[in-house]
């Protein structure tokens, strides 16, 4: 097994070794991919940062023996300079100290100062970065920048933490979820406040919540049942 870097802004993880494969998550640039298999174009394997399994094309990997020490960038995008042009990069993307002229944004920032950060961002099923993103990866990617990993996808961030039994009690910065019509969990945002949420819907955006859900203005309805918030 194999460790390499993404070494592109951000790279697709594919379900199959094809473009037409759907898309599972992403690396950003400088997160670490544990190559298993090489099948033509593509490299298979695991991402390291939370275990997810996929095909990546394996000229946006590259392979270093040397451990480098390496930045976290918390702003919504930064510039890189590298040999082949400038690179913009995603928060969550972890540079070299070597290869980052750039500074890192020392503000003290909380959980919902980030989540803020990343408002407007696109939704892409699948994306885990500033450029598109779905409510799952949302929430990791905030949280990463805040030196918290936690799973991937919304059923298993369901399952860490500790649950509130009033949604009254929860804080800024803890997670909220939300379930389908079988009472399947299929959404997550972070709260600002026990009547205000940040998430995923269309793009990065706040909507108001109550103890039966979030409820869009723009909608006049509630369009997400909530389940149940957490502390992790």
């Amino acid at each position: 097994m194999n460790a390499s870097y993404c070494n592109v802004s951000v790279a697709s993880m594919k379900l199959e070794p094809t473009d037409e494969s759907p898309l599972i998550t992403q690396l950003l640039y400088g997160e670490k991919f544990a190559v298993e298999q090489l099948e033509g174009r593509w490299a298979y394997g695991t991402h390291l940062f939370d275990g997810t399994p996929g095909w990546v094309l394996s000229s946006q990997l590259v392979k270093s023996e040397i451990p480098h020490v390496r930045e976290m960038i918390h702003d919504k995008y930064v510039s890189l300079k590298t040999a082949n042009g400038d690179l913009l990069l995603s928060m969550g993307s972890e540079p070299s100290t070597n290869s980052f002229a750039g500074t890192i944004d020392s503000r003290e920032r909380t959980i919902v100062d980030t989540a803020k950060e990343l408002l407007q961002v696109p939704e892409l099923t699948g994306g885990r970065s500033a450029f598109g993103i779905d409510s799952a990866a949302f929430v990791q990617l905030v949280y990463k920048v805040h030196g918290k990993s936690i799973p991937r996808n919304v059923p298993q961030q369901a399952m860490i933490g500790h649950p509130y039994t009033f949604l009254a009690e929860a804080q800024p910065g803890d997670m909220a979820f939300f379930e389908d019509s079988d009472g399947r969990i299929n959404h997550v945002g972070i709260l600002i406040s026990s009547e205000l949420i940040v998430h995923v819907d269309g793009v990065v955006k706040i909507d108001r919540l109550d103890n039966a859900g979030i409820f869009s203005d723009a909608m006049g309805r509630h369009t997400h049942k909530l389940r149940f918030a957490i502390q992790i």
